[in-house]
């Protein structure tokens, strides 16, 4: 309960520093600013993702490894932090604006630094994440303070971005210290290529996959920076960002999945079937609710978070949350298919898949951006996105997983929350606070739905068959 409540208080603070700084400061300024932490979002993904699961369950088997396999994923981590930071440092060094440049390699000098998030598996193999959830939300409270501080006192609105990197520098700094607090001593990053072959070559393999994924969803930031006017990057930015706090829900979802399916695939195909197909529905259910939410209160959130600038005139944002309303469904139904993949060991056919899709989306973004604008973009995530789910369904519709009428019968409830939206008015306000009850019992519905009782029904006598072998 603890580490959800601090969840919900980074997401409530990051969407006031985002309210802040889309309400202050200019187009311009507010695209820099979402181009900073774009940067860390997606870096996080490409050097955590996949590794720290690998090391923490060599740990736990192998405790007395514990120092050797933490000191080689601080070496793989390294070695990813590095690219990450050259990869930032090549894309600052090609911007003209001098304050903008000089973020952005602040950015990639705390990147190469980042290893440290390899410490994290210290904490989950002790039990002990209450610290850290402590220091990362009392860093993002800081800089909220902060970034108000700023912009009372009137500085160059560009420089709230410096905020972000200073609240990453400190989570750096402070996870460090907790670890080798914990730990009693101090590990150094460890090299050899046997043993991350051994222990991370799967792991590499997952990360480049999620790099690909995430660039489809979180990269439309950099191609209009590079290929629209200034003030365009701020509107895009305005749509993009309060959709980045709803894309790790999915993958929460499945996170209790993982382990089960991993089982089942290896030891009763017929139930890694059925199981993986409930999974499907489920998601496809509540990712059709979240686009359609995000489709039809476009236009009030935008006016909510940032008054008229981004919801109307020629920096509108709304055509471009109404497209990015699709990928954001679809990306539940990704989630879904990418845990299932993994579990049956095909991590070659999920980067394919996510491969494909990035090369569909820079194509799409190169043809779009001149001519449609910020909102080509969109466009491009929107078709790229629906490849990737579309090849993942072929791959598992393979291995006997297809949708079926259930799959049809739980779109119910989007349905008829689309239809009831539809007639929403008034003040954004109260247009969001009609729809978040009304989002929240389509939700449920999904949720619950009837057919899915057997499959819960069945996923806990499984479990429990699992545990009992295993014990």
């Amino acid at each position: 309960m603890l580490l959800l409540a601090a969840t919900a208080v980074r997401m409530v603070s990051s969407l006031g520093l985002t309210i802040m700084a889309g309400r202050a400061l200019s187009p311009g300024e507010f695209g820099g600013f979402a181009l900073v932490t774009t940067a860390f979002g997606l870096a996080h993904e490409f050097t955590d993702m996949g590794s720290g699961n690998v090391a923490v369950r060599a740990a736990a088997r192998e405790r007395h490894n514990e120092r050797t396999i933490l000191e080689h994923l601080l070496g793989l981590r390294l070695i990813l932090c590095v690219v990450a930071g050259l990869a930032c440092a090549g894309f600052a060094l090609a911007r003209t604006d001098g304050i903008l440049r000089g973020l952005l390699l602040g950015t990639s000098a705390v990147l190469a630094f980042s290893y440290v998030s390899a410490f994290n598996t210290v904490f989950q193999l002790r039990q002990a994440q209450i610290r850290p959830a402590i220091l990362s939300v009392a860093a993002q409270l800081v800089a909220v303070a902060t970034g108000a501080l700023l912009l009372v006192v009137s500085v160059d609105g560009r420089l709230l971005a410096g905020v972000i990197i200073m609240r990453e520098a400190a989570v750096v700094v402070g996870t460090t210290l907790l670890a080798t607090n914990l730990l009693g001593y101090s590990p150094r990053p460890r090299f050899s290529g046997a043993a991350l072959r051994s222990f991370f070559g799967v792991a590499i393999v997952v990360a480049l996959a999620t790099l690909a994924y995430h660039l489809q969803l979180q990269g439309g930031i950099f191609w209009v920076q590079v290929m629209r006017p200034e003030a365009e990057l701020g509107a895009f930015a305005a749509a993009q960002r309060p959709l980045n706090s709803i894309l790790f829900l999915p993958w929460l979802v499945m996170l209790p999945m993982v382990p089960l399916l991993s089982w089942l695939a290896a030891t009763d195909r017929g139930a890694f079937v059925r199981q993986s197909q409930a999974a499907i529905d489920l998601l496809i259910g509540l990712g059709a609710v979240m686009a359609v939410v995000t489709f039809q209160l476009a236009e009030p959130l935008l006016a909510f978070l940032y008054g008229a600038r981004f919801s109307t005139g020629s920096l509108s944002a709304v055509g471009t949350m109404h497209w990015l309303a699709p990928p954001l469904g679809a990306s539940f139904a990704v989630a879904a298919l990418s845990t299932i993949l993994l579990a049956d060991h095909r991590e070659w056919a999920l980067l394919g898949v996510s491969a494909g899709g990035c090369v569909a989306y820079a194509v799409l973004n190169v043809l779009l951006l001149p001519d449609a604008g910020f909102v080509g973009s969109a466009i491009a995530t929107a078709g790229s996105l629906g490849l990737v789910a579309l090849g993942g369904m072929l791959i598992v519709g393979g291995l006997g997983i297809v949708p079926g009428r259930r799959t049809l019968q739980i779109l119910l409830p989007a349905a008829i929350l689309f239809l009831l939206l539809r007639i929403l008015s008034g003040p954004p306000f109260l247009q969001l606070l009609v729809a978040a009850p009304l989002t929240l019992a389509a939700l449920a519905a999904v949720w619950r739905f009837p057919s899915l009782a057997s499959s819960r029904k069945e996923q806990m006598a499984l479990s429990q068959e699992a545990l009992a072998r295993n014990c």
